[in-house]
C-alpha cells in the first residue's frame, strides 16, 4: 500500500473517532449503559466495514494505475505512430513512433501544428482530411508526403477518428514509402511493357505491309521475265533486271534495319566507341548510296573538312548516316541536292544533312521520331517508307550520348541535325 493511501486512512479514522466522541458526550446522560455498549459495537462494526471498503478502493486504484501504465506502454511502443490533435491541428500528445517519423523530440513537437511537417503540395489534402474528421466524427483516411530537414521525406497513410473529449482527434501514421516506391516501379514497368508492345505492333505492321510490297514487285517482275523471256527485247530485260535489283536492295535495307532494331530492343547491341575520320565515313556512305541518288539525278555534296574526327561506334554511325541519306533521297525530287556538313558547337560535334526536297508539315515533324507516330508516307517517286530508319537513328545517337532533331517546311526541304560528344 502506498504511503499516501495509509495517511488518508489514518485521517479518516481520526475523523471517525472524533465524531464518535462527540456523540458519546451528547448521549451519555440519555442512554443506558447497555445502549452505549450496543452503540459502540455498531460504530466499531461500521468502522471496520469502512476500513475494508477503503482498502478495496486502494487496491482498485492501484489496479487502475497499473492498467493505465500498461495502456501508456502499449501506446508509446505501438508499431504505428499515434498523434492526438486539437481541432486547430496542434499536437497534444504523441507516441515514440510518431516522433521518430517526424524526426524530432516529443518536447519539440507538442503544441506545434502538424501541418508544418506536411509537404506544401499536400497541405490542402491534409487540411480537408482534418475537416472531415471533425465534421463527420467518423474514421477518415488520406495519404500525404512529409518533409523535414532532420529525416528523409516519406509518404505516410494517415487515419483519423474524432475523440469527442476536449474536441480532439486521434491520428495513426503508417510509413508507406516503400509501398509507393514499389507502385512507382510497377508503373515504370507498365510503361516499358506498353513501349515493348508498341514495338511489337510496329514490327508486325512492317512485316505485314512493308515487306509484302517489295516482295510483290520482285515476284511480279520475275514472273513476267520467266513467262515472256523469249519475247522480251534486251532493253526490256535490262529494265526488268534493274527494277528487280532495286527491289532487292530496298528489301535488303529493310531487313537490315529490322535486324538492327530487333537487336537494339533486346539489349544485344553493344557500344564500341573509337576515334574515326568523319570525312571518310561520309565518303564511304556516299558510295553506298550513290546508285540510288544517281537514279534520281540527285547531287550528294560533302562539306566536311578532311581533318574532322569523331568518337563513335563505327557500325552505329554508318547506320545513322545511311538511313539519313536514304531518307533525304526518298523525299527529294529528281535533280535535287543533298548536303552534309558540320555546325560549330563548344563541347560536341553537330552534323547536319540538308535536302531541298518536299519537306514536312508541323504534325509530321513532331512525330517522325516516335514509334507510334504513324508518319510513313511514299517518296517523291512512290518509294515505300516505314519510318523505322529514323527511329534507329534516334536510338543509336542517344545510345552514344547525342541527340537528333529536324527542321522543315512543306516545299522547302528538310534539315536533320544530330550531335556526338567529342
Amino acid at each position: 500500500m502506498e504511503q499516501e493511501d495509509i495517511t488518508a486512512a489514518k485521517e479518516l479514522r481520526e475523523k471517525a473517532e472524533e465524531s464518535l466522541a462527540k456523540k458519546q458526550s451528547r448521549f451519555n446522560n440519555e442512554l443506558s449503559e447497555a445502549d452505549i455498549f450496543k452503540l459502540v459495537y455498531e460504530l466499531e462494526v461500521h468502522q471496520i466495514e469502512l476500513e475494508m471498503q477503503n482498502e478495496e478502493l486502494i487496491l482498485a486504484r492501484a489496479e487502475a494505475v497499473l492498467v493505465k501504465d500498461k495502456y501508456l506502454e502499449l501506446y508509446d511502443f505501438a508499431p504505428s505512430g499515434y498523434i492526438t490533435l486539437s481541432k486547430d491541428g496542434k499536437i497534444l500528445e504523441l507516441n515514440i513512433n510518431a516522433f521518430k517519423i517526424l524526426g524530432k523530440d516529443r518536447s519539440q513537437l507538442k503544441n506545434k501544428h502538424f501541418a508544418l511537417y506536411v509537404s506544401k503540395d499536400y497541405k490542402i489534402i491534409f487540411s480537408r482530411f482534418l475537416e472531415r474528421v471533425f465534421e463527420s466524427q467518423s474514421k477518415e483516411a488520406c495519404e500525404v508526403f512529409l518533409e523535414n530537414d532532420d529525416i528523409p521525406a516519406i509518404f505516410v497513410l494517415i487515419e483519423g477518428i474524432y475523440l469527442g473529449k476536449n474536441d480532439s482527434c486521434e491520428l495513426s501514421l503508417v510509413d508507406i514509402t516503400q509501398q509507393k516506391q514499389i507502385e512507382e516501379a510497377i508503373r515504370i514497368k507498365n510503361e516499358e511493357l506498353i513501349k515493348i508492345n508498341a514495338s511489337k505492333d510496329k514490327f508486325f505492321g512492317i512485316i505485314a505491309h512493308d515487306l509484302r510490297s517489295p516482295f510483290n514487285g520482285f515476284l511480279g517482275l520475275s514472273k513476267l521475265m520467266s513467262e515472256d523471256m523469249p519475247n522480251l527485247k534486251m532493253c526490256e530485260l535490262q529494265t526488268y533486271a534493274s527494277k528487280m535489283h532495286q527491289s532487292a536492295k530496298n528489301l535488303f535495307k529493310l531487313l537490315e534495319n529490322l535486324l538492327e532494331w530487333s537487336q537494339l530492343q533486346r539489349g544485344l547491341t553493344k557500344l564500341h566507341p573509337d576515334k574515326y575520320n568523319l570525312r571518310k565515313i561520309i565518303d564511304d556512305n556516299f558510295k553506298f548510296e550513290f546508285d540510288l541518288a544517281n537514279q534520281k539525278e540527285i547531287e550528294l555534296i560533302s562539306n566536311i573538312s578532311a581533318d574532322t574526327e569523331v568518337t563513335v561506334d563505327l557500325q552505329m554511325i554508318n547506320t545513322i548516316i545511311r538511313n539519313l541519306i536514304s531518307n533525304s533521297i526518298k523525299f527529294t525530287n529528281r535533280g535535287g541536292r543533298i548536303e552534309i556538313g558540320t555546325v560549330n558547337k563548344a563541347s560536341e560535334e553537330c552534323i547536319y544533312i540538308k535536302d531541298n526536297g518536299i519537306g514536312m508539315d508541323t504534325e509530321s515533324l513532331e512525330n517522325i521520331f516516335k514509334l507510334d507516330g504513324n508518319v510513313s508516307r511514299p517518296g517523291t517517286e512512290n518509294e515505300s517508307s516505314t519510318g523505322l530508319g529514323l527511329l534507329l537513328c534516334k536510338e543509336f545517337i542517344e545510345k552514344q550520348g547525342g541527340k537528333i532533331w529536324a527542321e522543315s517546311e512543306p516545299g522547302k526541304g528538310s534539315t536533320f541535325y544530330f550531335t556526338l560528344p567529342e
